[in-house]
């Protein structure tokens, strides 16, 4: 049976009639039903969405947010081509907070580390991470990892071209001319210059022991880091810095020119091992810290090299300005050497805490010292941004200059033969550590214009400063590794 609509029988003052106000109310309570229906869905999601994801929504500038949670990342970059284009290398928590190292994780954002999407497991089991991102595309990633065979671990190289979504294994192999045996291909700091890797590897070296006059020679044979590269995506590689082999140093950090990749700068020393007599000062001090690195540039590919600097700091960095690569950081904080040799007698006091910091603008040709920071500051780590400023994460303990950090106590020292079976055995100097003041902790920026440090922001919690990407105009991103009720979170700073 049809049953025809009520109609109103009042016209209006225009003489037309008008539906009931009965019907009105019912279409309009319908629609009011699906809003509030769609309102309540996109309310749970937003809801939903950042405790899932473990990260609110971008946060105003000059404010932290937090923008993820459970995961411990150990370093994160921006791809150079598309900053937005975020990778990381971390590990997820386990019951009860704990972090377990043997779970490891890629993790990629695209809206500038506001969501996170865990792409490591489409690779396989990753045991370790490092990656590097291709400067022109940033769907394309090569990753360093440790695959276990049932007999031994080594480690492979993963590529991808769609952000991590399908990956594919390399196989590379090294490739030494003159080299009596090669290792297997294992590096670390992996990075990718115009369509070049770059790596570091170890490669066997020879150190002459001194003996009795008369006896034949007798070498210890140690691993010595070298500076690798590939130009096939990771095939083959070769050495780029033979040339410090027989000087006995190792390449610990390098920076290559993104503008022109035959200019590299390779900060060297001598290896710790095996452990050389160390030589004291005329009043016989024996320093607690290392000053034996060394930065070299090439602007040939390797085929020769220039010296630089010399007695930088023990575990000094080199960095570029990505955006005017003719500036150029090198130094670090100095922090005493794990394995020193022999201790003739008790040393004087040490001091440790400062950033001894040197800079150039035009390519290492001419250098100056970096302004000293205050001298309640404590530097943790530092990086240099893209247009040439540097960020120093300053930790909480007050060390004014004149603190004596450590006394060496005179102490035994017993070195045995050197051979490659059996390691030096040593003692450390006891050192006897100074009552110190916690403070609170701040991140302070250079500008290499005025040679002056200022102030940024103070860190949302203990922890520590992981990077700086690129943010929106000039402005620059800070990412903090922190912990909140137990948690590992990652922050990110807007508006520095």
């Amino acid at each position: 049976m049809k049953t025809e609509p009520m109609i109103d029988s009042t016209t209006s003052p225009g003489g037309q009639s008008r539906p009931k106000r009965r019907s009105r109310l019912a279409t309009t309570g319908a629609v009011l039903v699906v809003l509030l229906i769609a309102g309540i869905s996109i309310l749970a999601y937003a809801r939903l969405a950042p405790r899932r994801q473990g990260q609110g929504a971008p946060s105003a500038n000059g404010t932290w947010n937090n923008v993820l949670s459970g995961y411990q990342l150990t370093s994160l970059a921006a791809a150079p081509g598309d900053p937005a284009v975020l990778y990381a290398c971390a590990q997820h928590k386990q019951a009860r907070g704990v972090v377990s190292s043997a779970s490891q994780a890629v993790l990629r954002s695209s809206d500038g580390g506001s969501h996170w999407q865990d792409i490591g497991g489409k690779a396989g089991a990753v045991a370790t991470c490092g990656l590097t991102i291709n400067p022109s595309n940033s769907n394309e990633v090569y990753l360093v990892t440790t695959i276990n065979n049932g007999k031994q671990s080594s480690a492979v190289l993963k590529h991808t071209t769609d952000g991590g979504q399908t990956w594919n294994t390399i196989l590379p192999a090294l490739s030494i001319p003159g080299a009596s045996t090669t290792p297997a291909w294992d590096i670390t700091q992996l990075s990718m210059i115009g369509q070049h890797l770059f790596g570091i590897q170890t490669l066997p070296g020879r150190f002459l022991l001194q003996g009795r006059k008369g006896t034949a020679p007798r070498y210890a044979v140690y691993n010595l880091p070298r500076l690798i590269t590939s130009s096939d995506g990771g095939h083959t590689w070769t050495a780029l810095d033979q040339q410090f082999s027989a000087t006995q140093q190792g390449v610990g950090d390098y920076a290559v020119d993104p503008a022109n990749i035959a200019t590299i700068y390779e900060l060297v020393s001598v290896p710790r091992l095996p452990i050389q007599p160390l030589i004291p000062e005329p009043n016989g001090t024996i320093p607690a810290l290392g000053y034996n690195a060394v930065l070299y540039k090439t602007t040939d590919g390797g085929a020769t090299w220039q010296l630089l600097l010399k007695n930088l700091p023990f575990g000094s960095t080199v960095q570029l300005a990505a955006n005017n690569p003719q500036i150029i950081y090198a130094g670090g904080i100095p922090r005493p050497m794990p394995l020193i040799g022999i201790m003739p007698r008790a040393s004087k006091t040490n001091t440790t805490g400062g950033l001894q910091l040197h800079v150039s603008s035009d390519g290492g040709a001419s250098w100056r010292d970096v302004a000293a920071l205050p001298g309640s500051l404590y530097p943790q780590n530092w990086f240099a941004n893209q247009n040439g400023q540097v960020y120093v994460y300053t930790g909480g303990l007050y060390l004014p200059p004149t603190v004596v950090v450590g006394t060496a106590v005179a102490t035994t020292v017993t070195i045995s033969t050197v051979t490659p079976q059996k390691m030096p055995a040593i003692r450390q100097p006891a050192l006897t550590p100074p009552t110190v003041t916690a403070l609170a902790a701040q991140i302070e920026r250079y500008d290499p214009a005025t040679n002056h440090w200022s102030a940024v922001t103070k860190p949302p919690t203990s922890g520590s400063l992981l990077a700086v990407t690129p943010g929106s105009g000039s402005a620059d991103l800070l990412w903090f590794m922190g912990s909140s009720r137990n948690q590992p979170v990652l922050y990110r700073y807007t508006g520095a």
